[in-house]
């Protein structure tokens, strides 16, 4: 099981929930996301690059996962609302993705359906899942298009 899981396997995410939230809009059909996209020539008043979890560049879509320590943490929140009118200005939509996104297969559906909404929108073709496929059936998937 865990070979044929190594397809979906995505170096340089930061959390285990941005992992579970892409693979839950993989199972549903949505194209492949940039991890950790740095958004060319934005950045924060301090100089830092501004970075995104997920991240559709071509169709400026993208998703931030953010845990209790974004609504918890004043300069994280700060950080967050600085982040995200920047990326407005810019014409990106931004999901921003919780827990509760991931609380079960209907709140996932949902997400999933937003975010593929957007995509296609912004003109991003692919054929969405309103019924998820299993992990397993994403990783055979991902396994027939490399080999």
């Amino acid at each position: 099981m865990c070979v044929r899981a190594l397809p979906l396997i995505m170096p340089g995410v930061d959390s285990p929930k941005e992992s579970e939230e892409r693979l839950s809009l993989l199972t549903h059909g949505i194209p492949q996301p940039v991890v950790n996209y740095v958004v060319p020539d934005m950045t924060f008043r301090s100089g830092a690059p501004v970075t995104l979890d997920l991240a559709w560049p071509e169709f400026k879509v993208a998703i931030e996962y953010d845990g209790d320590h974004h609504r918890t943490n004043k300069a994280q929140w700060r950080r967050d609302q600085e982040k995200r009118s920047k990326l407005v200005a810019r014409q990106w939509i931004t999901f921003v993705a919780t827990a509760a996104n991931l609380a079960d297969e209907a709140a996932c559906a949902e997400f999933s359906f937003n975010v593929a909404r957007a995509l296609a929108l912004r003109g991003a073709v692919f054929d969405f899942q309103v019924i998820a496929m299993s992990i397993e059936q994403l990783a055979e998937t991902r396994l027939r298009r490399q080999g």
